[in-house]
């Protein structure tokens, strides 16, 4: 229902996200709910199934005045006519409002994307685990499963398709599986997709992503998504993905116009609201940050890394951990001992330089069954502050066996992370050619002018390739320029972090980090 009216341009529709928190609405009114969302009218209904058969309700309510405009006329359908209700529920709300509806716009509302109710049920739950947070490997390879074997029920369902392309090329992007097969696969469902309904949003949207996740193609991406949110203007996830592309192009503070405009249509979607925060503190604008990051919070109060990020962005904007401090103070004994709890322990003293409660933290992790999955995120931290606690032979023992990191670099050759994954290892294990050699690589294979997130990442782990195998006068040319870019470096974790340890003591590293430019 939401992605009819979505459709039509002289409607602003609040999406799904945003609408959820308000299914079981306890005390609050109708005209309440309106005021908080900045909307002039509800749609209010149920669907209840039974076999085959559906019954619909909906009544369209001016919140101002809390009166019906319009209900549906009440009585059974069959389960096959639920496109159909939606057709009729979209067209009789735009008639109400006024809203014009283009003939464009017209057969979007009309359109039947599959005669199969069994392969919607299925693409419905792909979407709803998207609907749950961030891209994740678990998650995305639930939504394939889904919608494998949505389109496998009906091979002439796009949209479905269209989704599966998106799945596999987000897996190709987030270096899940940077293989070829796994970016033929994108292209694959992509192309069934252009053939069964090339000019569908949903299927634009898909091309556009596959220029973007699969090929960094830019501007063809950004050609197809805006071709896609001409047809669907109220679509938040479209301009996500817009803001991000842009972001990725160096353009900051037009990335940040596009996250608000998302978080308008999707106030209650913590995705926007990361996005805001993250880019604002990218560019050093920590105020809007922490306000960001705390909206967040409120909309995830159960999820310990939302409520814990406004305390880690003010350390980042005043080098103040008193704010932390208090976080972890305050958490409940159930909290405390959850695995969650214990990665934000050390990921605070990582970057707070406390070396000793890291290593015993660390124990703990080392014993709680869960291997480290992640190189980057545990392994090396793990090495570096045993390095940086002054046992640099124990930190190369424990990293000694790198023929996982190889063999992913072998499999995937272009992965630009595998290959800084490997570089930061063999830098810490002091071998300076094989270091330098990996992180040129990655930069050559994402350079910041192709992409100024992931390229500036890629030149950060060559300076730190740099400093860890001796050569501080690059190390500090490559920090010092990189401090002058919207690169996620901060001086207050550079004056703790062990990460920065060969430069700690060197006069000129605490002359930049004091520089107030």
């Amino acid at each position: 229902m939401l992605t009819a009216l979505q459709s039509i341009r002289e409607l602003r529709v609040l999406s799904r996200t945003t609408m959820m928190q308000y299914r079981d609405r306890g005390q609050k009114s109708l005209p309440q709910i309106a005021r908080e969302l900045g909307v002039t009218y509800i749609l209010e209904g149920s669907v209840r199934r039974a076999g085959n058969k559906v019954r619909v309700s909906a009544q369209l309510i001016d919140a101002r005045t809390d009166t019906h405009l319009w209900a549906l006329p009440a009585g059974e359908r069959e389960l096959t006519d639920i496109f159909a209700v939606q057709s009729q529920l979209a067209s009789a709300i735009a008639a109400e409002l006024k809203a014009a509806i283009s003939p464009q716009e017209k057969k979007l509302v009309e359109r039947r994307p599959t005669q199969n109710p069994a392969a919607y049920d299925l693409y419905l739950k792909a979407r709803e685990v998207i609907m749950s947070g961030r891209v994740e490997f678990q998650k995305a390879q639930a939504r394939e499963e889904f919608l494998q074997a949505a389109v496998q029920l009906d091979p002439q369902f796009a949209e479905a398709w269209a989704d599966l392309s998106r799945v596999h090329a987000a897996i190709y992007f987030f270096n899940y599986d940077h293989t070829p097969a796994r970016l033929g696969r994108a292209q694959a469902a992509l192309d069934t997709a252009t053939r069964l309904a090339p000019d569908l949003p949903e299927v634009l949207h898909a091309s556009g992503n596959l220029y973007f996740a699969g090929f960094r193609d830019f501007p063809r991406a950004r050609e197809q998504w805006e071709r896609a949110l001409r047809l669907r203007p109220n679509f938040p996830e479209l301009l996500v993905n817009l803001g991000g592309l842009i972001r990725r192009q160096g353009r900051w503070d037009e990335a940040l116009v596009y996250y608000r405009k998302a978080a308008s249509l999707d106030p209650g979607n913590p995705g926007s609201a990361f996005s805001i925060a993250r880019t604002s503190e990218d560019v050093r604008r920590y105020d809007e940050a922490i306000a960001e990051f705390r909206r967040r919070s409120t909309l995830l109060p159960a999820d310990l890394s939302a409520t814990f990020e406004p305390a880690l962005t003010v350390f980042r904007a005043s080098g103040s951990t008193t704010e932390g401090t208090t976080f972890f103070s305050g958490m409940t004994v159930a909290q405390s001992q959850t695995v969650d709890a214990l990665r934000l322990r050390m990921r605070w003293s990582f970057l707070t330089g406390n070396l000793p409660e890291h290593r015993r933290l660390q124990q703990i992790r080392s014993h709680d069954g869960a291997a480290p999955r992640d190189f980057r995120d545990e392994w090396l931290q793990a090495a570096l502050v045993v390095a940086a606690s002054g046992d640099l032979a124990a930190a190369r023992k424990g990293l000694s066996n790198l023929k996982e990191l190889w063999q992913r670099v072998v499999d995937e050759p272009g992965n630009y992370r595998a290959w800084t994954d490997v570089a930061r290892a063999e830098a810490l294990l002091g071998h300076r050619d094989e270091a330098l050699r990996c992180a040129r690589r990655a930069v050559e294979l994402v350079p910041e002018s192709l992409d100024a997130g992931d390229g500036l990442n890629n030149s950060r782990s060559l300076a730190f390739v740099y400093a860890w195998t001796g050569d501080k006068d690059r190390a500090l040319a490559e920090y010092a320029r990189l401090l002058r870019l919207p690169s996620g470096l901060n001086v207050h974790e550079m004056r703790h972090s062990p990460e920065y340890f060969p430069l700690q003591g060197d006069p000129r590293f605490k002359a930049l980090l004091n520089d107030p430019k």
